[in-house]
């Protein structure tokens, strides 16, 4: 009877700790969110129109798509890259925080062989301090890179992160 009474006591504890915890989480909980569109299927490559070499000197590849249509296909099956760290997650700007206004970010950049994400450009964005948090949290992230072939190849990727509050 006793320990039915503590069990009780303790459930109660706990969805009390839940229910003061929460909101503050939701009041406080501010974040910024990634997604990278990338498929895990093979696909016809292309060298890329607009970043046909790297800073590196690498070729540059990416998927041919609808728009890419006119563009001369590359022999082999090109497999994408896939995100191994997408952390740590981009630093909210204070004036967002401040404003609770909601931002996307549309990052362009370039995958290497090794995995990692260079030529880094801001395509699409409406603040300058959430352009520039982007920028350095994709600058370290880490890809297992495309392979064409077998062969590890660099790609052109996008990203769009999402600053928004909760």
């Amino acid at each position: 009877m006793i320990s039915e009474a503590r069990s009780s006591c303790q459930q109660v504890s706990l969805r009390l700790a839940f229910l003061l915890v929460l909101p503050i989480l939701l009041l406080y909980g501010l974040s910024a969110t990634s997604q990278t569109s990338i498929e895990a299927k093979s696909f016809v490559a292309i060298v890329c129109p607009k970043h046909p070499k790297d800073s590196r000197g690498e070729v540059v590849y990416m998927p041919q798509g609808k728009d890419e249509m006119d563009q001369p296909v590359v022999p082999g099956v090109l497999l994408p890259p896939a995100p191994i760290k997408r952390i740590p997650s981009p630093k909210y700007p204070k004036a967002l925080r401040k404003s609770r206004s909601t931002v996307e970010v549309t990052v362009t950049f370039v995958i290497t062989p090794d995995g990692d994400a260079i030529d880094l450009e801001v395509t699409d964005s409406t603040d300058q301090d959430a352009s520039s948090a982007s920028l350095d949290a994709v600058r370290k992230y880490r890809f297992k890179p495309a392979t064409l072939d077998g062969k590890p190849v660099a790609t052109f990727a996008k990203t769009v992160i999402r600053f928004h509050t909760w």
